[in-house]
């Protein structure tokens, strides 16, 4: 699956000065990683499997948020006009990640962001894979990670969402495939689960780089874990 990241930050907005560097490198280590190649244990119907991944670009967006709360249908109609602009096409092997800025909210029907979750993913149009994810630090106390080891808790706070939402995406992208009895997906069942993390914060290395991501649930194992079988 292709990742694309959208950052929609409007003139004047705030994320921190290295937030898009390690999201968009995030994207770039993760398709070859342990941790993606865990996906593989989840096949759809024809027997086919989610490996590997690989990052489709980044677009900046400035324009103005309609509202001072976002709606799910307000990041549907910005996923749309992504596409629409840079020329992406939709397809189940491709997803697209909205990233906002510091200090606004997103609900989704009754649930918002910090009081609800954390991040989401979904699709609509029959088959236009997205994420959202709202700025992880606007409420590190929410969403935060317990450590940071590229020194910026923003960031590696949204990365670890994103990689939550990833993995439920390759898994379950149309809400219809990897679930379990309780509803939860993959990464549901293993949320801020991060295992041992070593002095400098993070668990994994992936391409000489450190991030602290949560487990996904392996089902041959039974458990949580960073890496696939």
């Amino acid at each position: 699956m292709t990742a694309y990241a959208i950052f929609w930050e409007p003139t004047g907005s705030q994320v921190s000065a290295s937030y898009h560097q390690l999201i968009e490198r995030y994207f770039q280590d993760v398709g070859s990683s342990a941790l993606y190649h865990n996906n593989v244990q989840y096949s759809d119907s024809s027997g086919q499997v989610p490996t590997g991944a690989s990052f489709g670009g980044s677009w900046i967006d400035r324009r103005p948020y309609p509202d001072s709360t976002l709606s799910d249908a307000q990041i549907q109609d910005e996923v749309r006009r992504a596409l629409q602009i840079q020329g992406w096409s939709a397809s189940l092997s491709h997803m697209f990640f909205v990233f906002t800025a510091r200090g606004e909210n997103i609900c989704y029907n009754s649930y918002c962001s910090f009081s609800s979750f954390c991040a989401y993913h979904g699709y609509f149009d029959k088959e236009v894979i997205y994420a959202v994810i709202p700025y992880t630090g606007s409420d590190r106390e929410a969403c935060g990670v317990p450590s940071s080891p590229n020194h910026d808790s923003d960031a590696d706070s949204s990365i670890n969402v994103a990689s939550h939402e990833q993995m439920e995406g390759a898994t379950d992208p149309l809400l219809n495939a990897w679930y379990d009895s309780q509803g939860s997906e993959i990464g549901d069942k293993c949320s801020w689960e991060f295992g041992p993390t070593s002095a400098d914060g993070g668990n994994v290395t992936w391409n000489g780089h450190r991030y602290l991501v949560q487990e996904e649930w392996n089902n041959q194992s039974g458990g949580c874990a960073l890496s696939g079988p």
